[in-house]
Formats: structure tokens, sequence, C-alpha cells
């Protein structure tokens, strides 16, 4: 298997098929998060990741670079539909302003990649422990850097039904998932191509007790709920976003949102962010008494959103105000 393994790799190393197959990776990402959560696939593509630039180490770091702007800009076109489809900026601009960011956040698997060839180490020390703690770190120091943006994080592509991984957030957060799985790619990068048997099957038990720890603690209680189940109602008048803001579609988001409220039997009743598209200050008169009853006569709290402007009327912020305060 090691020998025809090798011989897979050889091609790998064509230059044309390692750029095709780097580029394949890093477009594959979003499929391991939400809504795909198709969450074995990141180890695997981790993994494949790892080996490709183990196979052409003087080109680790744009290699890094290159998976993360794929990556990173696969897994945030969203900016693109808010500044193009949603903000009507022309394609010429949206294009290039969307992967400003992931051509900054692609710095931080390249440093990843930097730093492990700055110091060598043996292959089993590098990819199986230094290289899944520098990604940590990486990403623990994206989410805090300039404010942060801890968007696209491995750890969350773990955050699924039938995830074992996912057994670690409450243990250490986010940031132990990631190291988790960051491990495992690893780990399995050291038992497949390693031609020590000794090594195969060291790193293959332990990728598996990994796993197995990871369930355990999928099974463990870390919290209990005290007095008697609470019924949320999360609220979506999917309001397109091109007439969110349209003065003249005003009174029909409201009323969808009242229709919505009326209906709702649930103990708490949210509204989203700036359900209501105007300052508070600004609401037509009676407007939200009319939306309190209508929640008092469920037996519901309501709370919604709304913007509203600062004591010295130059700031404006996004609120949620609990409509009980109404009565």
């Amino acid at each position: 298997m090691t020998d025809r393994l090798s011989a897979l790799e050889r091609h790998w190393q064509k230059p044309w098929l390692y750029f095709l197959l780097l580029t394949a990776l890093a477009a594959a990402t979003p499929l391991a998060f939400a809504p795909y959560y198709h969450f074995w696939l990141m180890p695997l593509l981790l993994a494949v990741l790892f080996r490709l630039t183990e196979l052409k180490p003087q080109r680790r770091v744009s290699s890094g670079y290159w998976f993360g702007l794929v990556a990173y800009g696969s897994q945030f076109w969203w900016i693109h539909t808010s500044m193009h489809d949603i903000g009507g900026m022309p394609e010429i601009y949206a294009v290039p302003l969307t992967l400003l960011l992931p051509a900054f956040l692609a710095l931080y698997p390249a440093a990843v990649f930097w730093l492990l060839e700055k110091y060598r180490l043996p292959r089993w020390a590098q990819t199986g422990i230094v290289l899944p703690l520098l990604w940590t770190l990486a990403e623990f120091a994206r989410e805090r850097v300039l404010t942060g943006f801890g968007w696209g994080a491995v750890g969350y592509s773990q955050i699924a039904d039938y995830s074992p991984l996912a057994g670690f957030a409450p243990v250490g957060g986010i940031h132990l998932v990631t190291l988790a799985t960051v491990l495992l790619a690893g780990w399995l990068v050291l038992a497949v191509g390693n031609r020590i048997l000794r090594q195969r099957l060291l790193f293959a038990a332990a990728a598996l007790a990994l796993l197995a720890g990871g369930h355990v603690l999928r099974g463990i209680g870390f919290t209990r709920g005290e007095g008697q189940p609470v019924s949320v109602g999360l609220v979506q008048g999917n309001i397109e976003q091109q007439f969110k803001f349209d003065p003249d579609r005003l009174a029909e988001t409201y009323r969808r949102y009242y229709e919505l409220v009326s209906s709702s039997r649930a103990q708490i009743v949210v509204l989203p962010e700036t359900a209501f598209p105007q300052f508070l200050s600004q609401l037509e008169p009676g407007l939200i008494e009319v939306f309190a009853e209508a929640a008092k006569r469920n037996g519901s709290a309501l709370a919604l959103g709304v913007p509203v402007l600062t004591d010295d009327g130059r700031n404006y912020l996004n609120a949620a105000i609990n409509l009980q305060d109404y009565d």
C-alpha cells in the first residue's frame, strides 16, 4: 500500500496537478461547515494538505497562503453577495474588495508553514505535534488581531450532531476542537504515509483514541437544567434585503411581523436584528404597544431588534428591547 501511495504522490508533485489539487482541497472546505455538515471531510482535507506540503517543502509557505486564500474566499463569498447583490456595488469593485479579507487572513496559514520550516524537527514531531499546535495558535490569533475574525475556524466544522470531536467543545471551547481536528489530520498523515510499521500503528491508535475520547465526552452531561422548560419562538419575517429599508414597504413589514407574533404560542418570542427597520424614536406612536398587546394575549414575552440613537443623537446602535416594559 505504501508503494502504491508513493507512486500516486509522485504524480501529485507535477506542478499543474499540485496546484489543481491544492485549489480543490481549499475550495471543498465549505462542505465541512453548515449547512452541509460533512464534518469528516475537514480532517481528510487537512491531512492531504499537510502531505502535499511535505512533498514540496520549498513551497510550503506559498502553498499555505494559496490554500488560505481559496478556502477563505470560498467560505466568505457572502461578503460579495452583501456588497453586490444587496448593496448594488458594481462587480468590478465587489470582487476585489471581497478578496481583500481572505487575502489578509491567508497570511495565518502561510505563517504556520513558515514557522514550521524555520525550526526543522523530526517528522513525527513536526506533523504530529508542532503543526497542529501552530495551526491552533494561528486561529486563536486570527480571532483576536485587529478585533478578530473567527469565521471559518476549523473547529466549527465539527459542531455537528454526529461528530465525535464535538465532545471536546464543553471542555476547552472551539480552540480545543480545532486542535483535536488538526491533530487528527496530522496523525492520519503519519499513520498512512509512514514506512515504519510501529509508527504507523502508534499514530493510527492515537487517532482512534482521539475519536473515542471525543465520543465519550459527548455522552457526559456538563450542564443541568433547573425548573420547567421554556418554549422559545425565533421569528423570521424573511423580508428581502433590497426592500427592508424601503419606506414604501414598512407597513407590509410590520404587518408580517404582527401576524407572526399573533400566531406564535411560545412563551418567549424573539424577533431578529432590525426587525423594525426604523429608529426607535421614529416609530409611529402606539406601534410598540400594538405588538406588546398581541404578545400579552398569547401569554408571551416579546423581544425585538430595532436600531436606537444614542442620547447625543450622533451615533446609532443595534438594540434588543423587551416589550414587557411597554405594558
